[in-house]
């Protein structure tokens, strides 16, 4: 009886329109865009900082198969700079909204889709953790911890997923990039001489939604 559950549901015409809310979470890793005009920029290695993201996920799909999947999610970014046998690492938590056009493929129940368009976050929280070995300097990463001055985030966003429709729902995975527009640092050329500083982001994410 519980494989009859779980086996998928009758397809939909082609060309009615879907409708589903549920929700979302994954796994991050992101990183930081810097360029300067600084000679330190040359000298600069940075790592990819591992974070997670979960929220509402909303999606329609008209007919032709072209819709929209819209989120509402608490996203972790930032990134880790290392220099010798010293590391700053910091944590930056925005509140996300993505808005992206989903085009599917596929026939039946299980769909192949596309991601494309621009989201918008906003910064509401931050950490930071240095790790300094005695002698090497404590300014070495001073550039790096000024405050984010931008609380706003724009971006561009693209990805890939796939989704089944069953009789207790849609479940669907799908990984998506993140190429920030905006900087987080203002520039000021005697403080770190940062022309460039924005977020990276790449995710992996499971979701769960109920057809209405």
């Amino acid at each position: 009886m519980l494989f009859t559950f779980l086996t998928p549901g009758k397809s939909q015409n082609a060309f009615s329109p879907k409708t589903a809310i549920g929700f979302t979470a994954g796994y991050n890793i992101s990183s930081a865009n810097f360029e300067s005009d600084l000679r330190f920029a040359t000298a600069i290695d940075g790592a990819f900082l591992p974070g997670y993201n979960a929220g509402l996920l909303f999606t329609y799909v008209a007919p032709k198969n072209l819709g929209i999947q819209v989120g509402l999610n608490y996203t972790q970014k930032g990134w880790v700079i290392k220099r010798a046998s010293n590391s700053y690492t910091r944590n930056i938590n925005y509140l996300e909204l993505p808005f992206l056009t989903r085009i599917e493929i596929g026939k039946g129940d299980f769909k192949l889709f596309g991601l494309l368009g621009p989201s918008v976050s906003y910064f509401y929280s931050e950490s930071e953790t240095i790790s300094i070995e005695p002698g090497t300097g404590e300014q070495v990463f001073t550039a790096f911890q000024q405050p984010i001055e931008n609380e706003f985030d724009f971006a561009i966003c693209g990805g890939v997923g796939f989704s089944l429709s069953t009789s207790i729902g849609i479940f669907q995975i799908h990984a998506k990039a993140g190429q920030s527009l905006t900087n987080f640092f203002q520039y000021k050329r005697e403080e770190n001489g940062f022309i460039t500083s924005q977020n990276q982001a790449l995710n992996v994410n499971f979701g769960y939604l109920i057809k209405l």
